[in-house]
């Protein structure tokens, strides 16, 4: 039976507050009559909002609710019935599969895609690795509708435009982390010297362009193998356990194994119930057995995670788990940075970096102010740029093409890097970008555009890519890794910080995207994602924007942070600051000396 409190814990992981102890009462009850659970509540009725440009960050009301019910929750009871009807499954059995591990309805899955901001409209149930057509006919631009020209792009070419303008709080802090000691000076001296900037492990960094959707099942088979393998073998080592044996061979005795969690549909949505694993082709010719996991008191799990597992098996076909090992975050780098006469000053905002109205980017004008003003050592952007979920371009309302805006972005930026020379400026590029290509990994974009002295300070990478600045390791992705996990992820106990769940598991992994399958918009290379989304050691910060709940978190000695959107639909959105300080004594923890601010733009 899910609780109020347990209702209201998974609102705020969203960044919702439920104010109304009646809403709050709704949510349960609709929980107890439709079978679902706090986290899963709390994500249909982001998506439905979503989808019906509702905003987001607002508490939903009584109202809401009642049409969330009767739009989505009730049509889809009633499916399930007919479906009983005809004699395919009682109609609880259904309920409970749909809301836990069953296949998406056409509307769920119009819901979801909401949530990330595509175009509602599903094209086939089979998860696609290549753009659908529609990406190509939004080149093609045209359409016989109010056309948005270079021209058009003002403050009051909108209506949605006031909003912005009109936004409260400007400059204000939301969130702080660490000491709470003097106030943190956040201006960079005139006299300072640039930062050293470069790619961590820069000759297996991906610095260029590739050719994709030439992959092999064979060379995708591999490489997913020798990844599951080697993760295997740190857990054991990390955990000290002895020699892993087949998961499908039958044994009563307890023995140590391990294997990718996966469900037992490829449509479904993972529960206690579907949850399978499957082994290493060397030590278990890469069978795939059911997995019990009633017996283990605690675990956090979703498609794709490799994990040890404790166990015995019978029959050969059913793991029973008494403990799961799912801890193989790589150590934080051995050497020490080399921040020592002041501290390390560095801005990060991530995309959309304009409002959903239009393309006027003021949020990112704003930004850039800040920059200039404050003359930080780093300023990463991270990508979308020119965001393929923007309403002006889903539309088909430009009159130019992608890459003469994200021309004008980039001379935006250049302008401003011109002016501040020991401010070194970094663009994370977006599988989201329309101009750019639709893959992950996402290589950088193309360095030099056709820009007259372009900056040397400014410079393009990949996403993911490791940073190198002074010594402090930032490790950043711009693919909303945890938005996607936190719609697959199942945990016991349901309790405990679920951001915090959901970024140690994306450190534990190893790996900037260990979802798979993959959600439904993010294309992978697997050959390149095994050469270049993997973390050879656990970053000082590791930056992880999302649409969730911006926030910092220690993690293991280790600062987490998600810095929010720029921009949130026609309003303003947030951007983070961080200082590090030098060390006061020698082996000095790096996580005491990271002062964070989360700032609205």
């Amino acid at each position: 039976m899910v609780t109020a409190d347990e209702v209201s814990a998974a609102f705020e992981d969203l960044g919702i507050d439920l104010d109304d102890p009646k809403v709050a009462d709704l949510l349960v009850s609709l929980c107890d009559i439709y079978k679902l659970d706090a986290d899963q509540m709390s994500t249909e009725v982001l998506a439905f909002m979503y989808r019906r440009k509702m905003d987001v960050s607002a508490t939903p009301t009584l109202a809401i609710l009642g049409d969330f019910e009767e739009e989505d929750l009730k049509r889809r009871a009633e499916r399930m019935r007919k479906k009983a009807a005809q004699g395919i499954v009682d109609v609880s059995e259904m309920l409970v599969d749909e809301a836990e591990g069953g296949e998406a309805e056409e509307d769920d899955e119009d819901a979801l895609m909401s949530a990330y901001g595509v175009s509602g409209t599903p094209v086939s149930k089979k998860r696609q690795l290549t753009p659908d057509t529609n990406v190509a006919k939004r080149r093609v631009g045209g359409a016989a509708k109010t056309i948005f020209s270079p021209t058009s792009y003002s403050e009051n070419c909108t209506p949605g435009s006031k909003k912005y303008a009109s936004r409260a709080n400007a400059g204000s802090t939301v969130i702080r982390f660490g000491s709470d000691g003097p106030t943190a000076d956040w201006k960079v001296s005139d006299k300072a010297v640039a930062a050293s900037l470069s790619l961590f492990e820069s000759e297996k960094a991906l610095t260029k362009h590739y050719r994709f959707m030439f992959e092999s099942l064979h060379v995708k088979a591999g490489c997913l193998d020798e990844s599951l393998c080697r993760t295997g073998e740190s857990l054991v080592a990390k955990y000290d356990l002895e020699e892993p044996e087949s998961l499908a061979q039958p044994l009563p005795e307890s023995f140590v194994c391990f294997g990718r969690v996966c469900c037992d549909s490829p449509d479904g949505r993972l529960n206690a119930q579907s949850l399978m694993m499957q082994g290493g082709q060397d030590v278990s010719e890469g069978k795939i057995v059911s997995m019990d996991v009633s017996r283990v008191d605690a675990y956090s799990l979703f498609p794709g995670q490799v994990v040890c597992a404790r166990a015995i098996n019978p029959s050969g076909e059913k793991l029973l788990a008494m403990k799961i090992f799912s801890d193989a975050s790589p150590p934080l780098p051995v050497k020490r940075d080399r921040i020592r006469d002041e501290p390390l000053s560095i801005v990060v905002a991530s995309g959309p970096f304009t409002t959903s109205d239009n393309l006027s980017y003021h949020p990112l004008t704003d930004l850039l102010k800040y920059v200039s003003s404050h003359r930080p050592h780093v300023a990463v952007l991270c990508g979308p740029f020119v965001d393929a979920k923007h309403e002006v371009i889903e539309s088909c309302l430009l009159d130019e093409s992608f890459d003469d805006v994200f021309g004008r972005v980039l001379g935006t930026i250049a302008e401003t890097a011109k002016e501040l020379p020991t401010t070194q400026i970094v663009l994370v590029a977006s599988a989201r970008d329309v101009h750019h290509f639709n893959v992950y990994p996402t290589p950088p974009f193309v360095n030099k555009p056709n820009i007259e002295n372009f900056p040397e300070n400014v410079r393009f990478v990949s996403d993911p890519c490791m940073l190198d600045v002074q010594g402090f390791i930032v490790g950043v992705t711009t693919t909303d890794i945890l938005f996607h996990l936190g719609r697959e992820e199942i945990s016991h106990p349901r309790t405990g910080d679920r951001l915090r769940r959901l970024a140690t598991n994306v450190i534990q992994q190893a790996s900037f995207y260990p979802l798979l399958p993959p959600a439904e918009d993010v294309n992978i290379d697997y050959e390149k994602w095994e050469a270049h989304a993997r973390m050879s050691v656990r970053p000082h910060l590791l930056v992880l924007p999302s649409d969730l709940l911006h926030f910092f978190k220690d993690i293991d000695g280790g600062l987490v942070m998600n810095p929010g959107r720029l921009a949130k639909h026609a309003g303003g959105g947030v951007f983070a600051r961080l200082l590090v300080r030098p060390e006061k004594e020698q082996e000095e923890p790096i996580i005491s000396r990271i002062r964070g601010e989360i700032v609205r733009v």
